[in-house]
């Protein structure tokens, strides 16, 4: 995608989103694609982290369920190292909304 269409898209009204988003969005697919070509999969890379099975965990509370885990860390370095440049935090949620964890 080239100058031109990045402008295009950012002044957009009915997309509303700055140059630095769409930049932004630009980079992450390309950092997606980079681990799709490396693992096959954006799936099997989040996946194998897990040994492909969903971590069953047994909160008794909401409230017990942490922000941060140290195996979410280790995502967000090793998407940091594969080029993912973006403000992106992989935490509990996460992983729950994608069915990793319970």
């Amino acid at each position: 995608m080239g100058e031109k269409e990045i402008l295009e898209i950012s002044s957009d009204k009915a997309i509303m989103l700055a140059e630095s988003r769409v930049r932004c969005i630009l980079d992450n697919a390309k950092c997606i694609m980079k681990i799709v070509n490396e693992f096959g999969s954006f799936s099997s890379f989040m996946w194998g982290y897990v040994n492909y099975k969903p971590v069953i965990n047994k909160y008794r509370y909401p409230r017990n369920v942490p922000l941060r885990t140290p195996k979410a860390e280790a995502i967000s370095k090793d998407l940091l190292k594969q080029g993912q440049i973006s403000e992106l935090l992989w935490d509990h949620g996460v992983y729950r909304g994608e069915g990793i964890v319970n």
